[in-house]
């Protein structure tokens, strides 16, 4: 007897489960794969150049550009550890020495289908700490819509400044519309973390 309105009108014309999750968004909610850094079945090191290459902890890639120095590493956590919630097993170190101008080395993954993010509102949040507290790191996305689509559609986001201790950092933003641009084969939506240019820096990221 209750009124159930139009949206409740729409849930109980739906005839199955998946028809019902999707009016009310429900399903998958990370869109990042490995975000614990708990799998790395390509190896638990890597020290080589890499130009947006895959090395090391699944899903992630890198471009250690401009570097002299890229040791990318698994860390253990210390049994009982309380700075970081969810009780990880390993995080991300990236040891970087970048000595030329420019942008400094990236962190990053890439989300397929640029489609399905669009226009959203999605919520970034991590995990992370440097060797000496100060540094910055910026946090952007890019759009990218593939071989035979639109040019590319890159946005900075946030600078944030980490400390020398575990620290949750966590921001919400809206992507760009995917409206009006041409999508073509093996587009994707890619998160980046941009670390320092010119400057020696560990960073460890979790979570």
């Amino acid at each position: 007897k209750k009124p159930t309105g139009v949206a409740g009108e729409a849930m109980l014309r739906a005839e199955t489960p998946q028809e019902q999750f999707n009016l009310i968004g429900a399903g998958r909610r990370n869109l990042l794969i490995n975000g614990s850094f708990g799998v790395w079945q390509r190896g638990t090191s890597s020290s080589g150049a890499l130009t947006n290459a895959y090395s090391s902890t699944d899903r992630w890639s890198f471009n250690t550009r401009n570097c002299t120095t890229r040791n990318i590493s698994q860390e253990d956590f210390a049994a009982g550890q309380t700075e970081v919630e969810g009780n990880p097993t390993y995080f991300l170190r990236s040891e970087f020495s970048s000595n030329s101008g420019g942008t400094g080395p990236f962190i990053m993954q890439r989300i397929e289908d640029v489609t399905k993010t669009s226009g959203q509102f999605i919520t970034a949040s991590f995990y992370a700490k440097s060797s000496l507290g100060g540094e910055t790191i910026q946090f952007r996305y890019s759009q990218q819509f593939g071989s035979g689509g639109s040019s590319s559609t890159e946005r900075d986001v946030e600078v944030f400044t980490l400390s020398s201790s575990w620290k949750k950092y966590v921001i919400t933003y809206q992507l760009a519309s995917v409206s009006g641009k041409t999508i073509g084969t093996g587009n994707y939506l890619r998160l980046d973390f941009e670390l320092p240019a010119n400057t020696a820096i560990t960073f460890d990221i979790s979570q």
